[in-house]
């Protein structure tokens, strides 16, 4: 399990004020864990997710019995020894910033494919998405697109570069839309001569060295096939919010496929305990587990 030392100077402060306060009146005050990790804080040692997460939830609930003016009440000691406001404001930072990474390691990446490229106009479209069944196994609804986060801002990078400080990363922006049965993305491409990128990625392009692309969605329900012209060894995805979609190179995405199987096993992996505790449910057998472990896969990030 990863382990994380990042946290600021002020909650190893902190730890050691509340380690020297709770000596004056005779270490009387913290549980066994909370001394030891006020040592932890004050030593600058690495600590772990599942430690963050009881620091966050501690801080969160014991902030009420602080009081700086009272230097002796086991409330403010306590408070002190799991590193006090600053140790609250950095857990919760922390576990915010642990959840994104690994939406970003659970994506899936699937290419999508070049319809047109219109010299002229410096646009180009893309088929985004159809129902067919990819490499991995899985189908997206059409009608389950909700493009209302993506049209706020509608950019489109090259390969996910776009949160990065150099802004020539974004090449373009797009509109994304419903033709027939699939779900197109139209890139319009700064105007030539703004941005060297673009201009690259363009005529490269044209001549058709460049060719594909891959979207970012956030899957919220997705399901095995249970309908009569349905696979039952598919996952459908039936609500699924677009993110972002990049213009990528070939090169860039081998790494991305190898996780996108692995994580479409573990979707798998989720319906099947869900089904079991179907069938368990009405055996009338125990289904905690199982739904923790659905849980915990329920929502991830898709790159397709």
């Amino acid at each position: 399990m990863a382990s994380y030392s990042d946290y600021p100077e002020a909650v190893s402060n902190n730890a050691k004020r509340g380690i020297e306060l709770n000596e004056k009146v005779g270490n009387k005050c913290a549980t066994q864990v909370g001394k030891v990790r006020g040592q932890q804080l004050a030593n600058k040692e690495a600590i772990t997710e599942d430690t963050i997460k009881r620091m966050f939830s501690y801080l969160s609930r014991a902030e009420v019995y602080y009081d700086p003016d009272n230097t002796e009440a086991c409330g403010t000691i306590s408070y002190l020894l799991w590193g006090g406001k600053a140790g609250l404001r950095w857990s919760e930072s922390k576990l915010k910033e642990i959840e994104q990474n690994r939406k970003v390691m659970n994506k899936i990446e699937r290419l999508a494919e070049v319809r047109n490229v219109n010299e002229v106009e410096r646009t180009a479209q893309f088929i985004i998405s159809t129902e067919s069944i990819d490499r991995h196994g899985t189908s997206f609804k059409l009608d389950g697109w909700d493009l209302s986060t993506y049209d706020r801002n509608p950019i489109v990078g090259y390969n996910h570069e776009v949160s990065g400080s150099n802004p020539d990363t974004i090449i373009g922006t797009s509109r994304v839309f419903r033709d027939g049965e699939a779900l197109i993305g139209e890139v319009t491409f700064e105007r030539e001569g703004n941005n060297p990128l673009a201009d690259k990625v363009f005529n490269k392009m044209q001549d058709g060295i460049l060719k594909m692309a891959s979207v970012g969605a956030i899957p919220h329900e997705y399901r095995y096939g249970n309908k009569e012209d349905e696979d039952r060894n598919t996952i459908y995805f039936t609500r699924q919010e677009l993110v972002e979609w990049s213009i990528v190179s070939a090169g860039s995405n081998r790494d991305a496929f190898k996780r996108s199987a692995d994580q479409v096993d573990e979707l798998k992996k989720s319906l099947e305990v869900v089904e079991e505790e179907i069938v368990e449910q009405e055996m009338g057998l125990e289904t905690k587990s199982a739904l923790r472990n659905y849980n915990k896969v329920k929502i991830v990030t898709k790159y397709i």
